[in-house]
């Protein structure tokens, strides 16, 4: 892919970046209790920001294939609070996952230095049950699949703290002592407890807050299924260039080594709503 075709989605109103924030900090507090790595409560705050961090991402991207009007089937991969995703939306005959990955930086990145940053897809060892993200990429989860691709985004943060702080009251870290005591994480199918008595239960409870330190802004870049997956490698725990940090194994690729996301939407450039090319 080339510098132009990374597509940049920053013109979301305020009133919808704020229903995408609210609606992820519900998600994480919803799924937290039965995402991998079952909660350490002693990072509860930590891990709730983590994965509205990832959501309000997904959001983003949702919002803006909507409104564009793009061939897209989000609902077939929902899944319920209690069980594993499905991937993240249907597209042609593929079965697509989001790969989000967020760059420390002062300043708005530079076309010339997102095209330099990697495609990464989580490469753990499998143990017992689990199996990370590259290991699944064989894995079809739809039976209408061809197979599984991965579109890759990015977003900013600031160098020394996050784009968002979520703050949480110790009795919080109280009410999900109790779910973990009372509905300890079993894999099935059954729901431990509804939605309904979850929102009621947690109402008594002081909601978390939270600051948004910069701009949403979110960078569509790269794609990649089955022809581009013998040209990653694999990483370990890596510092990319100041950019990005990892602690886990990954395999990788340079973004400008993939065919572009926009490439797939021919007509994108003449009238797009919510996202712009430089």
């Amino acid at each position: 892919m080339l510098a132009h075709d990374i597509i940049i989605i920053d013109t979301i109103p305020d009133r919808i970046q704020e229903r995408f924030v609210n609606q992820a900090i519900n998600y994480a507090l919803l799924s937290i209790s039965f995402t991998y790595n079952r909660m350490d409560l002693d990072k509860l705050a930590r891990r709730i920001q983590n994965i509205a961090k990832g959501k309000i991402a997904e959001l983003m991207f949702q919002f803006f294939m909507k409104e564009n009007k793009l061939e897209v089937n989000f609902s077939s991969c929902q899944t319920p609070f209690y069980l594993p995703d499905k991937r993240d939306f249907l597209m042609g005959e593929y079965e697509w996952d989001i790969k989000n990955n967020f760059v420390r930086s002062a300043n708005v990145l530079s076309l010339a230095q997102i095209i330099e940053l990697p495609a990464l897809i989580p490469n753990r060892p499998s143990f017992g049950y689990f199996m990370d993200q590259w290991e699944k990429r064989k894995k079809m989860l739809h039976s209408t699949s061809n197979g599984a691709r991965y579109v890759f985004t990015f977003m900013e943060r600031p160098v020394r703290n996050d784009f968002i702080d979520i703050y949480i009251h110790p009795n919080l870290k109280l009410f999900f002592e109790r779910i973990k005591k009372e509905y300890p994480f079993v894999k099935k199918e059954q729901a431990p407890f509804t939605e309904s008595w979850f929102w009621n239960e947690i109402s008594k409870v002081d909601f978390p807050t939270y600051k948004l330190n910069q701009t949403l802004r979110l960078y569509v870049t790269a794609w990649a299924g089955e022809s581009q997956f013998k040209y990653f490698y694999d990483t370990k725990k890596q510092n990319f260039e100041g950019f990005i940090f990892t602690i886990i194994k990954n395999k990788t690729i340079k973004v400008h080594r993939l065919p572009s996301f926009a490439s797939l939407f021919p007509k994108l450039k003449e009238e797009m709503n919510y996202g712009r090319f430089l």
